[in-house]
This record gives C-alpha cells, sequence and structure tokens, in this order.
C-alpha cells in the first residue's frame, strides 16, 4: 500500500497525517497534490481528469478518463 512505499521512500508518514496549506488562485483556492500520491491513485495529469466530492465533510478525489 502507500503506507509501505512511503516508508521504502523513507517519508515515515500516513496519508491522513499530512497537512497540507491552501493556496489562493484568483477567487478560489489550490491544493498542491504530491506526485506519489498520484502515481498511487494511477493518476497521470495528461491522461485522467478527477471527481472532488465532499461527503461528511472529507474532501474524495476519483480517478477519471479523460473525455475526448
Amino acid at each position: 500500500g502507500i503506507r509501505d512505499r512511503l516508508r521504502s521512500r523513507g517519508l515515515g508518514m500516513c496519508i491522513r497525517d499530512r497537512r497540507k496549506s491552501l493556496r489562493t488562485i484568483g477567487n478560489s483556492y489550490g491544493l498542491i497534490i504530491p506526485k506519489l500520491y498520484l502515481e498511487e491513485m494511477g493518476v497521470n495529469p495528461v491522461l485522467h481528469d478527477v471527481d472532488i466530492e465532499v461527503k461528511d465533510k472529507v474532501l474524495i478525489v476519483k480517478k477519471l478518463e479523460k473525455e475526448k
């Protein structure tokens, strides 16, 4: 799993322990997702879009195929 991959790379952290800051982008906010997490999800920004939803105050990001 991702925890094992993080440990093998010398990053002894759990995903939910990872604190991220939001960045101001115009009238919105952005969240930088580390490449390692995207790799674990199988997300390639060139090939895939993502679906974002909020459930019980939790942000959920899911991989989608890009529409042609």
